[in-house]
C-alpha cells in the first residue's frame, strides 16, 4: 500500500489536487455550474468533494479517506494542534462528510472557541505533553507552543498552563483502542509527546509534521512502517503493521 501511495501515486494524485484546486479559485461559480451539467458523472464526483469535502493544507485528508481507509465511514480520529477545527483541518471533513467522530485538541484558548463552534466531536482544551506539569506557553494563532525561557517573549502573550499526557487524554475521553488517524502537529513536541506514550492504543494511520529520525525510530520499534513523506507538503505518513496486511 505505501508504495503505491508514496511513490507510484504521487504524480497522479499531485495531478489531480492540482486540477481541482484550480477549477475552485479560478472558474468563476457560473461556469462551475454549467460545466457541472455537461461533465461525466465521476468528474463531477471529483469537483462536488473538492468545493465541499477537502479542508487540509496539503491533501491530507483527501489521502487518509480515499487512499488509506477507501471512504470507510464512521472511523475515529485524534487530531492534536486543531486549531479552529476547520481551516486547513486534517479531520473536518472526516467528521463532517464521513460521519467520523473524535476528539480535537487545542491549547489555544482564542483557537478553541472557534474549534467548540466547528466541530462536535470531543473538544479539548489542554496542553498535551510528556508528563503532567505546569509549562509556559506561547499563545499565538499560528506556532502556539510550549516554551522553555519566558524571559524572550512578551508576557502578555505567555501563560502558565498544566500539562496532560497522551495516554491521560485517551483514558479519560474514553477512547477505542485503535483509532483510525491520529493528526499530530505540535510545533516540535511531537517526540516527546510521544517518548512517553505507551502506545496501548494502536492509531492505524498517522500524519506527523516533520518526522524526525528519532520520531521514525520510536515507532518503527512499536510496529509502525513510515512510509514517506506525503505528496505535498512536509507531514509524514506512519501505518501500523495491521493495516498493510
Amino acid at each position: 500500500m505505501s508504495d503505491n501511495l508514496i511513490k507510484g501515486g504521487k504524480m497522479i494524485w499531485i495531478k489531480q489536487w492540482a486540477i481541482l484546486r484550480f477549477i475552485k479559485w479560478f472558474m468563476p461559480k457560473t461556469w462551475a455550474s454549467a460545466l457541472k451539467k455537461k461533465i461525466p458523472k465521476f468528474i463531477k464526483k471529483l469537483i462536488y468533494h473538492e468545493f465541499h469535502t477537502y479542508y487540509s493544507q496539503h491533501g491530507q485528508d483527501y489521502i487518509i479517506i480515499n487512499e488509506i481507509f477507501k471512504g470507510k465511514r464512521d472511523g475515529y480520529f485524534l487530531d492534536m494542534g486543531a486549531a479552529d477545527g476547520k481551516f486547513i483541518s486534517n479531520t473536518y471533513a472526516l467528521e463532517k462528510y464521513y460521519g467520523w467522530n473524535g476528539i480535537c485538541v487545542e491549547p489555544n484558548k482564542e483557537l478553541f472557541e472557534g474549534l467548540n463552534r466547528n466541530r462536535k466531536c470531543i473538544t479539548v482544551n489542554k496542553l498535551v505533553y510528556d508528563n503532567i506539569d505546569k509549562v509556559w506557553f506561547l499563545n499565538d494563532q499560528t506556532t502556539s507552543r510550549i516554551i522553555s525561557d519566558k524571559d524572550d517573549y512578551d508576557p502578555a502573550c505567555l501563560e502558565e498552563i498544566e500539562t496532560i499526557t497522551l495516554d491521560n487524554l485517551l483514558r479519560d475521553n474514553k477512547a477505542p483502542e485503535i483509532i483510525e488517524y491520529f493528526s499530530l502537529d505540535v510545533e516540535g513536541a511531537e517526540y516527546r509527546i510521544l517518548e512517553s506514550f505507551s502506545f496501548d492504543y494502536i492509531f492505524l494511520a498517522m500524519t506527523i509534521e516533520s518526522p524526525t529520525m528519532r520520531i521514525q525510530n520510536l515507532l518503527k520499534k512499536h510496529n509502525y512502517i513510515y512510509s514517506g513523506k506525503m505528496p505535498v507538503g512536509v507531514d509524514g505518513l506512519f501505518l501500523h503493521k495491521s493495516i498493510m496486511t
